[in-house]
């Protein structure tokens, strides 16, 4: 009998690498955003609902616009009356610490304050 060498099936080609979450990149585009926003901003409890929403509908589609392909993005701002207060946040949950990563980047003047929190979650595996 004669055997014969069988071609094994071509495999379709692997997807190119995501580019990784660069927190240089997003913490760039944040400042901006928080810059040109809220440079000269005055503080008014009538506006702050307002203005904070302005912001994170902002500083989410600046980093959307840095097209991380495979990643789910969660913002947080938090905005109020710039009164020397101090602020700290802690966030807990699963990570991958090779793709998953985060950006602060905060912002005052003697009237508001602002602190965003981005993340960017890989979740296509």
């Amino acid at each position: 009998s004669e055997m014969t060498a069988q071609t094994p099936p071509q495999q379709p080609p692997a997807a190119p690498a995501a580019a990784p979450f660069s927190t240089a990149e997003v913490k760039a585009v944040v400042k901006k955003v928080l810059t040109e926003r809220l440079a000269t901003t005055r503080y008014t409890a009538a506006t702050a609902d307002g203005l904070s929403r302005g912001v994170l509908d902002a500083v989410t589609a600046a980093v959307q616009a840095l097209n991380y392909d495979g990643y789910k993005l969660a913002v947080h701002v938090s905005l109020g009356e710039s009164k020397g207060q101090g602020q700290q946040y802690v966030a807990k949950g699963f990570w991958d610490n090779e793709r998953d990563n985060f950006v602060t980047e905060y912002f005052s003047n003697d009237s508001v304050y602002c602190s965003v929190f981005v993340v960017g979650c890989y979740y296509k595996y």
